[in-house]
């Protein structure tokens, strides 16, 4: 039996057209998630203390999140292509890319307030993430 991240449980979610409306919607909003959250971490190091204070930490940092949006960026700009060979696959490495996304991301976040504490750039760091969070709720919403 192979894993899976989504099963589905009710009619609408096993209505194939549905789903691959709701999947086409998810992969076309999470691109630009994916770069405004690049953009704020850059902005944040370009003109913060803390690649002052931490630059090897902002680097790994900056480093592991590029990687990771680039992962996540495939399964986007590449949707119908892999969507189109199993909607099953693609929402499962969709949804792993998108958890180690945001476990990164809240690496990024405990290193950050950990080295500033609530000063600089760690508040607006912090008012961005769940300002995202809450934005990309009504993306996810159609899963469990």
């Amino acid at each position: 039996m192979k894993f899976q991240l989504f099963v589905p449980s009710t009619k609408a979610q096993k209505n194939r057209a549905y789903m691959l409306e709701t999947d086409s919607r998810m992969a076309k909003y999470s691109g630009r998630g994916l770069i405004l959250s690049f953009f704020a971490y850059v902005v944040c190091i370009s003109f913060g203390q803390y690649v002052e204070i931490a630059p090897k930490t902002a680097i790994i940092n900056g480093a592991g999140l590029l990687f990771l949006t680039l992962f996540r960026a495939y399964f986007l700009y590449r949707f119908e292509a892999l969507y189109a060979r199993g909607p099953s696959a693609w929402r499962n490495w969709y949804f792993f890319a998108s958890f180690v996304g945001a476990a990164w991301w809240s690496v990024i976040m405990v290193s950050l307030t950990l080295t500033l504490g609530m000063t600089a750039e760690t508040p607006i760091m912090w008012l961005y993430t769940l300002v995202f969070g809450s934005s990309v709720a009504n993306v996810f919403a159609p899963y469990r």
